[in-house]
């Protein structure tokens, strides 16, 4: 079932969202001590030359972070947390189209 989710918000995400794709920076502790939260980028995540916020989300290329300091699966999952009302809501809707067809080819009221 959270496989099926993190597909749908997948999916959704590079579809709706009208994106050619998203970024997601891995959390890592600075040198300070303080600890970042995995960033969700719109178009990537880049090295910044600032010691206390090392990764911030940018549109160069160039200063792209290698794979190994991305993790989709982390801003996904955070996704899915912050906004859990999206597959109940999506799934709320899709049982009453089905109920409305349903009721539609049986019972004959929409002809």
């Amino acid at each position: 079932m959270r496989r099926l989710a993190v597909l749908v918000v997948i999916i959704l995400v590079i579809f709706v969202d009208e994106s050619h794709g998203f970024q997601c920076c891995k959390g890592y502790t600075d040198i300070l001590g303080e600890e970042h939260p995995s960033l969700l980028c719109e178009d990537y995540c880049c090295w910044n030359l600032n010691l206390k916020q090392l990764k911030v989300c940018c549109s160069d290329e160039y200063r792209m972070v290698s794979s190994n300091d991305r993790d989709q699966v982390s801003c996904v999952k955070s996704w899915i947390e912050e906004h859990i009302w999206v597959p109940i809501v999506g799934s709320i809707v899709v049982l009453a189209v089905i109920i409305a067809v349903v009721a539609c080819c049986c019972c004959g009221c929409c002809r």
